[in-house]
């Protein structure tokens, strides 16, 4: 599979990059004064060009196929290593060229430093115009190998050839010994109901490697059941489907007509058919179909992702409450497989104990891991100048060598590393190619003042550094699509003019407030977040931020903390409200107005409410894709919130934190049933009574339970921590539960609980004695009784 992504990515972008930069370039640095070598590089770039559409053409018919011919892998092996020589050619030529556009002549001093450098370019020219012969003699040998091993016909052979399923061997084997077990189990998972509506869809999925007899086993228990269904179809899907033989597939086995001439009908059609055939009530294809196009490469790629872990090929190690991976890992065997392809295509060198992982000296993408063995030898001979991606972990941070090495490097992450050397990082800004640039967690305590000629990156993240200003150069990273900085960074004048941010947090209001008026000019944002931390948040921020935000129609991520908004403030962010899918405010007197229904894309609230009513309720219950709901409410009115199914849905929500000084929600049944995740916080003392209807909650895996112990006596504490376990010991799935208690030095004990009581009673008596006249003028001391006597 890497090796046919390699391909692909190979394809994608080495033939748009050939010819153009050296066609738009060579006339006018190439010298007119009779170098035939010289003269002669614009027809070999055509020539290579040629070729190159040529071998791309073989390359597609041979990733059509699965081709085991060890010629056509050599073959294959050698045009990938060749592609990447000649975009190592073209990079070092375009770094030539920046390198010229910056040191044009300016006055005397500037063209006395423009004649001295004429040797060296003419040197350049010259040593790029033989790399060129070099490559054009490798494209034609390659060509040359393609005719020789007969490539094309071998792909057309096996493009012809009939190959059968490995698993059709599976599905027709006898039964295999010792599967009664697990196919009763999986039979039982099929068949029963109890709990789930007997008509709803389910997915079994039966994982192991290759071999192990799955395919046997699905097949044992299909003809098993398939009787008690109005439809029945086996499908066998292979790492590349054809969607439409898998459809007609369906279409036969459900309508029994097995000469059916579905080649003739478009895929719509088949659908279609298959629809009418099990008339809306049985399983239907439309999973089998691959989802729209992303907008944006960055979401590309999160659907590659994704995919390998649908697969199965990497494992999540970390969710957030957005369904977002943030960690995996990849089981050993799998660990296995990628370092074998890894090292068949040389993908990836990575120095980890006594040896690294490939032995080639052309490394492509090098990762140093630790630096407990000697790895001096094998730096040596490594060929530093190709290296495209350089990852280094903190305990390989000596090993790193000057980055002036790297003259063609894209990704340098130096995360965690703090014991970072100046010398190391001083050729940072020389990196022309660099698109991203990870410092987090470093010792970096400034970046340099060139920063700005990095003209390609996309990415720069200096979170959790000691930085606390940018230069004025970083707004001349035009390309710059994520800025991640902590609040306590200030930002340049100029953030507006870089056009191509997508991303930038965390801001510091207080450290930047020119931000904000420029923030109306970045339009291509899509997550915001700023803070104001200090207590210098002005009401004159309000009007400027709506102002900018007005302009910001690709906004879906939102995160303004560290102030209390307005009314008027949230009332006017609803004029991009309809792209919103994650909002987290400051502190908010109510729910805003326009957090309803509407809002289709709305999946994330991190809200601080003064004070929250039913109806509020049941405007965020409403909200239809609402997946995590995170709320911290100083009163509740009235003192009882029912969430119920009738107003307050809350269909899909699967994670909810609810903070409030007494406990005032009700759960009735029915209610979030796919809620996942609970977090409740309260005041014992406050709250009255905990039946609570947490037994309802029928989908509930987690629930953790903060106590607040101020004012409450051990006793309370302890009656309330027994009774929440007791009402979620009667939920039928069983949750885990957490109860935390926060400030148990603040517990009242009973005895002093008691003598307290007894005070307060004493100055309630001494606060209703008064004064009586009479008695020869002696004053009388009475208690007045209560008002019912």
């Amino acid at each position: 599979m890497e090796a046919s992504m390699s391909r692909t990515a190979r394809r994608v972008s080495l033939l748009g990059r050939v010819a153009v930069p050296f066609q738009d370039v060579a006339p006018v640095d190439y010298p007119a004064d009779g170098q035939i070598q010289q003269k002669g590089a614009r027809g070999d770039i055509m020539f290579i060009k040629a070729e190159l559409e040529s071998i791309q053409a073989a390359l597609e018919k041979l990733f059509e196929v699965q081709v085991t011919d060890s010629l056509v892998k050599i073959w294959e092996r050698d045009v990938r290593e060749q592609s990447y020589d000649i975009e190592d050619v073209i990079d070092t030529f375009m770094i030539h060229i920046e390198n010229h556009l910056l040191t044009k002549p300016h006055g005397l001093k500037g063209f006395m430093k423009g004649s001295l450098s004429l040797l060296t370019r003419a040197m350049i020219r010259h040593r790029i115009a033989t790399d060129i012969k070099r490559i054009k003699k490798l494209v034609s040998e390659a060509s040359a190998r393609r005719d020789r091993y007969k490539i094309d016909n071998i792909v057309a052979a096996a493009k012809t050839k009939t190959t059968i399923d490995p698993r059709l061997v599976g599905i027709y084997r006898e039964a295999l010994v010792g599967i009664s077990g697990p196919k009763e189990e999986l039979t039982k998972l099929l068949m029963e109901s109890e709990g789930t509506s007997k008509n709803k869809l389910k997915v079994i999925s039966i994982v192991g490697v290759g071999g192990l007899g799955k395919t046997t086993l699905a097949n044992v228990i299909y003809q098993h059941l398939k009787g008690q269904f109005d439809c029945d179809a086996f499908v066998s899907v292979s790492l590349k489907p054809d969607l439409k033989k898998i459809l007609s597939s369906i279409f036969r086995q459900f309508s029994g007509q097995g000469n059916a001439l579905t080649e003739t009908w478009c895929t719509e059609e088949i659908i279609n058919k298959i629809r009418d055939e099990i008339n809306d009530k049985r399983w239907i294809s439309e999973g089998f179909i691959p989802g729209e196009d992303v907008d944006t490469l960055y979401e590309q790629g999160g659907n590659y992702f994704n995919e390998l872990v649908n697969r199965s090929m990497i494992q999540p190690a970390y969710i957030d409450s957005h369904g977002r991976v943030h960690a995996c890992r990849v089981h050993d065997m799998v660990l296995d497989l990628i370092t074998s392809l890894s090292d068949e295509i040389n993908f990836v060198t990575s120095l980890r104990g006594q040896q690294s992982t490939c032995q080639s000296n052309k490394v492509r993408r090098l990762c140093l891991q630790n630096s407990m063995y000697d790895h001096t030898i094998r730096q040596e001979t490594m060929k530093w100048s190709r290296v495209r991606s350089l990852i280094v972990f903190p305990d390989a941070t000596n090993l790193l060598p000057s980055l002036s090495r790297f003259c063609i490097l894209r990704v340098l992450d130096l995360e965690g590393c703090q014991d970072l050397k100046s010398r190391q990082f001083k050729y940072i800004c020389g990196l022309f190619h660099l698109r991203s640039l990870i410092l987090k967690g470093t010792n970096i305590s400034s970046l340099p003042n060139k920063i700005g000629n990095l003209s390609c990156l996309h990415t720069l993240d200096i979170r959790h550094t000691i930085i606390t200003e940018l230069p004025l150069t970083v707004v001349h990273l035009r390309k710059l699509v994520h800025l991640l900085i902590d609040a306590s960074v200030k930002l340049p004048d100029g953030i507006g003019n870089m056009k191509c941010l997508q991303e930038i947090s965390l801001v510091g209001i207080s450290r930047s407030p020119n931000f904000l008026k420029e923030l109306g000019c970045l339009t291509e944002l899509r997550k915001l977040q700023i803070s104001e931390s200090t207590g210098a948040w002005h009401k004159g921020y309000e009007k400027t931020l709506i102002d900018s935000l007005r302009n910001l129609h690709k906004i879906h991520h939102l995160y303004i903390h560290g102030c209390e908004l307005s009314t008027e403030f949230i009332s006017n962010i609803r004029c991009f409200s309809q792209h919103l899918r994650y909002i987290s405010c400051g502190q908010l007197s109510i729910l805003p107005r326009w957090i309803n229904s509407s809002l289709l894309c709305l999946s994330t609230i991190d809200l601080i409410l003064n004070v929250l009513r039913q109806y509020d309720l049941q405007c965020l219950g409403a909200l239809q894709f609402l997946h995590c709901l995170r709320l911290k409410v100083l009163k509740i009115e009235p003192e009882r919130l029912v969430v119920s199914t009738e107003h307050a849905k809350f269909h899909n929500l699967a994670e909810f934190s609810f903070t409030t000084s007494a406990m005032g929600l009700i759960f009735m049944q029915y209610s979030m049933p796919r809620l996942e995740n609970l977090e409740l916080g309260f005041n014992v003392r406050q709250t009255k009574g905990f039946d609570i209807g947490l037994e309802h909650l029928s989908s509930l895996k987690d629930v953790t339970v903060r106590i607040d112990c101020r004012d409450s006596s051990t006793s309370e504490v302890q009656n309330a921590d027994a009774a929440i376990r007791r009402i979620l010991y009667m939920n039928s799935n069983q949750p885990n539960i957490h109860v935390i208690r926060h400030y148990e030095q603040n517990l009242i004990r009973d005895e002093v609980k008691v003598q307290k009581e007894a005070v307060e009673e004493k100055e309630l008596l001494e606060n209703k004695i008064g004064s009586w006249g009479g008695n020869g003028g002696v004053t009388c001391d009475i208690k007045v009784p209560p008002k019912h006597l």
